[in-house]
């Protein structure tokens, strides 16, 4: 249900939910450098501005599926036996 307020004259509607924000955990970030080709760069830039993002959530986007892409990648090999499994390693 919507309240009506009064700001500087106007009328003012606010909302239940506009009273207090709920508090959000999120986890602890680690900042980090790399260095990549300029080419791959300036090719992502355009991707960022395409797609509208900040320069962080850029890199965020792109370690999030760079990894989960490298890890797909890793199960396959370690699946087909091309990799050895952490009990193997100890022998």
């Amino acid at each position: 249900m919507l309240k009506k307020g009064n700001y500087r004259g106007k009328v003012m509607y606010k909302s239940p939910y506009d009273q207090k924000m709920p508090k959000k955990t999120t986890p602890k970030m680690v900042q980090t450098a790399v260095s990549i080709p300029e080419p791959l760069y300036e090719a992502a830039k355009r991707v960022q501005a395409m797609e509208g993002w900040n320069e962080s959530e850029m890199h965020r986007l792109f370690w999030e599926k760079g990894f989960a892409l490298h890890v797909q990648g890793t199960l396959a090999r370690h699946q087909l036996g091309l990799i050895p499994s952490e009990e193997n390693l100890g022998e």
